[in-house]
């Protein structure tokens, strides 16, 4: 009896980051030389661009693989750059909206860089949503809260609660958390992902825009800039936030296997550059995405 064999490598994109990962690639590929020669290996992964597909497999020492690739661009997201002017100036006028909606606004997932900024984005609101209630606010603890705070160090019972909460109908409509949050959990109808400050690399910001719109609904992506963020973050990412002449979602996804432009809705709802040369003359009636944005 012949007995195959198959061993599974699952998130490539992220063993791929810094030496720490490459070392378990390299374990990997010793691994793969104890391994009969007919054993199947497959590498999984939602998002690589060709030049990490390529790396992840040398590293891992397949042989005359055979790709298959799909697009992550997703047409119902519109994609959006802007530049910070503070916290306040920013995240104020998202505030007052969700002040104003409570549990009827949309989904929102805001992404920051490091626990100090998830901190200090969440004291924001926390102290805003206090400062201007006026008796309408919910109570404060767990399965009330409109916003809430997701990293790596939340307790285990409290991110499970969040990550349930986020799912279902419920008060909590904001979220704000570092790249632990995602990892495992689908919530199907996030409308809008803010990623406050440049991710590290153009793989990390796919996997975060993708939190949205997952029900097919349109849903907008934006990244907020730092004037300072940008010396340590590379080309491909610098190069996408400061662009201005090419449609941003274009862009994008150019760096991934099997892209072509299939989006065929109107240009205002595609990206922020595409919207300056659309003339379908409703950018701002008819369009329900704008109600997250104004």
């Amino acid at each position: 009896m012949i007995y195959t064999v198959v061993v599974l490598v699952s998130q490539i994109f992220l063993l791929c980051r810094g030496e720490t990962f490459r070392s378990i690639l390299l374990k990997i590929e010793k691994i793969r030389s104890l391994i009969p020669e007919h054993a199947r290996i497959m590498a999984l992964t939602a998002t690589a661009t060709e030049r990490l597909r390529k790396d992840a497999s040398r590293l891992i020492g397949l042989r005359n693989e055979i790709v298959v690739a799909i697009s992550p661009c997703k047409d119902n997201i519109m994609y959006v750059v802007v530049e910070s002017d503070g916290i306040e100036k920013i995240f104020e006028p998202l505030a007052t909206k969700l002040l104003q909606k409570q549990a009827s606004y949309p989904r929102t997932l805001i992404y920051c860089r490091s626990f100090a900024d998830c901190s200090i984005v969440y004291s924001f609101f926390k102290i805003y949503l206090q400062k201007n209630a006026a008796g309408t606010t919910l109570p404060d603890i767990p399965g009330f809260r409109l916003v809430d705070m997701y990293m790596s160090c939340t307790n285990p019972e409290v991110k499970e609660k969040i990550g349930q909460l986020f799912v279902i109908d419920s008060p909590l409509r904001v979220v704000i958390a570092t790249t632990a949050f995602g990892l495992g959990i689908d919530c199907p109808d996030v409308r809008h992902v803010i990623s406050f400050g440049l991710p590290s690399d153009i793989e990390s910001y796919v996997q975060e825009t993708g939190q949205a719109g997952r029900d097919s609904f349109p849903a907008l992506a934006t990244l907020i800039t730092k004037k300072t963020s940008s010396r340590f973050f590379n080309k491909t990412v610098k190069d996408y936030a400061i662009n201005q002449t090419v449609c941003r979602r274009d862009l994008l996804f150019s760096h991934f296997d099997n892209y072509s432009r299939t989006y065929q809705g109107p240009l205002c709802l595609c990206c922020d550059l595409c919207q300056q040369i659309c003339k379908c003359t409703q950018c701002h009636t008819q369009h329900s995405l704008y109600s997250i944005i104004q």
